[in-house]
């Protein structure tokens, strides 16, 4: 089962530290500092890159979104994985 971690060249800010409009405080922007690349984050993908503080196995990222949104693990399976393979091309998380 791999494991993910967010890569060393990120760096992210909250859009509600960039702005005060209160209905845009759900995004994310991250950063690729060596890449120049800018990506948009929001909803469970906020979840999720929150997460990655620590490294995690794809199970206990599964198991986490699972329980926050009280939903089978079956449920959000797909969509995570979707996710992290997604954040993996672009070179933000990196799977070992």
């Amino acid at each position: 089962m791999p494991t993910y971690s967010r890569n060393p060249a990120t760096a992210f800010v909250s859009h509600d530290e960039l702005s005060s409009r209160i209905e845009d405080s759900n995004t994310f922007y991250i950063a690729h500092l060596e890449k120049s690349t800018i990506s948009v984050v929001d909803g469970v993908g906020m979840l999720i890159w929150e997460l990655l503080q620590k490294p995690l196995t794809e199970e206990d990222l599964v198991a986490e979104v699972a329980a926050t949104f009280n939903e089978s693990q079956e449920t959000v399976h797909r969509g995570t994985v979707d996710f992290m393979q997604s954040l993996v091309d672009e070179d933000l998380v990196l799977r070992r």
